[in-house]
């Protein structure tokens, strides 16, 4: 049925109320989005990551959109679900009792063997039975993670059945209202540096990409002084709906010893000890709670001079020691280079002796 809508400012609160309420930042309920990287890059481990921080109370990555603990839903369709609870396990262990019980209460993990979706050639009974039963389960439930796209499909082919695709998660966000996010992979060529990342540099399933309302890419930077070191980066990538304060761009996140990412690590004292970044360049950002004055006052500091101040000679041999264990000219270097300036010197000044029309 079609109808003209008039703009009645009485009515106005009544649309707004019919637009779900952010569960990720950008992403709210009743529709769908994207979590896309390249192979071997944590996708997985950052997907249980944010089912954690919205699940509970921890503030991880800084994506969920409420300090509230939420429902979440995951399938891990391609790890399945021994692999999965297992890292979980490890997980829990570094959590405080409160957010363990928080995940326990909030967290579900789903199994099944069938399809969202068969491709065009095949009949879609069996699929479109599925999805109405899985829409049914994810009713309880404010998140529902897909690891992956590729494998929750089934036999489809991500450019023929894109649109086969693109229906059954616009039914699954709708009948389920609740907000869907998936896994996905980069195109090659965005795996291999050779084009920049956007919107559409997911693997096929264009139409699918281009109705989500969210995509978040996963990156690695290989150290530049070589090595095994890498910097792993999170950006927003689509963000219709993205706070400018809550975006990301190129945002660095650390490794825990259990392989958990996070970008904020304030949420537990034990979490905190217990996390060891990969990277020795990438930093924790963690937000200080600065309501309480300070314990002492120190009026002092007000009559410093800094332009007389004088730095003791105990200094000044520490910070020698740390330029010079730092530089890249080692002593033995400099020692070597004068002596090459005086030879070069010397053979200037006997060959000008020999030849006194020679101009040095």
């Amino acid at each position: 049925m079609s109808k003209i809508i008039s703009i009645d400012p009485k009515n106005i609160d009544k649309y707004q109320d019919q637009v779900g309420g952010h569960v990720l930042h950008g992403l709210p309920k009743g529709k769908y989005g994207f979590l896309i990287s390249t192979p071997d890059t944590g996708k997985s481990y950052l997907c249980l990551s944010l089912a954690y921080e919205v699940a509970s109370t921890m503030r991880l990555l800084g994506l969920a959109a409420s300090n509230e603990p939420k429902k979440v839903l995951y399938w891990p369709v391609e790890d399945g679900i021994a692999i999965t609870m297992g890292r979980i396990s490890k997980h829990l262990k570094a959590f405080n009792q409160y957010d363990v019980d928080c995940i326990v209460s909030n967290l579900s993990l789903y199994e099944s063997e069938q399809h969202l979706c068969h491709p065009n050639t095949e009949s879609n009974y069996a699929s479109e039975r599925f999805l109405d039963d899985f829409s049914e389960h994810a009713k309880d439930y404010d998140l529902v993670i897909i690891d992956t796209v590729r494998e929750a499909t089934g036999a489809c082919h991500e450019v023929k059945d894109d649109k086969v695709i693109k229906l059954a998660l616009q039914k699954l966000a709708g009948q389920s209202g609740a907000a869907i996010l998936l896994t996905h992979h980069l195109t090659k060529e965005a795996s291999r540096g050779n084009e920049p990342i956007t919107s559409v540099s997911g693997s096929g399933l264009s139409e699918t990409l281009a109705n989500s309302r969210y995509q978040i890419v996963i990156q690695q930077s290989e150290s530049k002084r070589g090595g095994s070191n890498s910097t792993y980066l999170l950006s927003h990538v689509k963000k219709n709906y993205v706070p400018r304060e809550h975006l990301f761009v190129d945002q660095v996140f650390n490794w825990s010893e259990d392989s958990l990412p996070y970008i904020f690590s304030d949420h537990s004292d034990n979490f905190a000890k217990r996390v060891t970044p990969k990277s020795t360049t990438d930093h924790v950002a963690v937000d200080l709670d600065m309501e309480d004055a300070p314990e002492f006052d120190y009026p002092e500091a007000d009559s410093i001079d800094m332009n007389t101040v004088e730095v003791s000679a105990k200094s000044k041999e520490l910070a020698d020691q740390k330029r010079a264990e730092s530089s890249i000219i080692k002593p033995e270097d400099v020692d070597g280079l004068r002596e090459f300036k005086k030879l070069k010197e010397q053979k200037a000044r006997s060959k000008s002796r020999l030849n006194p029309n020679t101009r040095s």
